[in-house]
């Protein structure tokens, strides 16, 4: 799917309004703060260290590839004309390779507004 399509949008339970999306390479340092904000956290994700933007913009690019070769299905949840949430599904490889890695994640000052059950549901 290209970049920056736009899946749907809804209202999140306090009124504010949700776009669902494609990743854009405009994200990546929304990403980065939101990572960075998840590690602060001690949120139970993959890494337990802040990124550097040098680190994320590996990362990102990482995912970018895996959206555009098919591998991975990345849902971008933007709310304040920001990025605040990710979803994503991704192949695994090997002996693994008919199963797939799920994810959901949401920015804490976004939380319980819905946003990760619509995240899901997209997916």
């Amino acid at each position: 799917m290209k970049a920056g399509t736009i899946l749907r949008e809804f209202e999140a339970r306090d009124g504010r309004k949700v776009t669902l999306r494609t990743p854009t390479w405009g994200d990546l340092d929304d990403m980065l703060e939101f990572i960075n904000s998840l590690v602060e956290e001690e949120a139970m994700i993959g890494g337990d260290s802040k990124r550097t933007r040098y680190q994320q913009v590996d990362s990102h690019a990482e995912m970018m590839k895996s959206v555009e070769g098919g591998r991975a299905v990345v849902v971008i949840a933007e709310a304040d004309g920001k990025a605040v949430g990710q979803s994503n599904a991704r192949k695994r490889g090997g002996r693994l390779r008919h199963t797939a890695g799920l994810g959901v994640f949401v920015q804490n000052r976004y939380r319980n507004q819905g946003i990760g059950s619509e995240q899901m549901r997209e997916l």
